[in-house]
């Protein structure tokens, strides 16, 4: 993974306690919202992490990772983070 990679998977919480959204990732990291959205797509379809978002509408959808799918034995330790 690359560094922006690995910084936005830290933020993007584990459960939906504290979900956040894209806007508020891009603000924090200093990206635009579509390069955002480029690479939470890519932590997805490359790395098989399981974000998801919480609404049906994507201009306010916010992002987490499934604690369902870590309970289901997923190997996080390949997520170097």
């Amino acid at each position: 993974m690359i560094d922006i990679e690995i910084r936005l998977l830290r933020l993007i919480p584990v459960g939906s306690d504290r979900p956040i959204n894209t806007n508020e990732l891009a603000k924090i990291l200093g990206l635009d919202v579509r390069r955002t959205r480029e690479i939470i797509s890519r932590l997805i379809t490359k790395y098989g992490v399981p974000i998801v978002g919480t609404s049906k509408n994507p201009s306010f959808s916010s992002n987490l990772i499934t604690q369902t799918l870590i309970n289901q034995h997923l190997d996080f330790q390949k997520f170097s983070f």
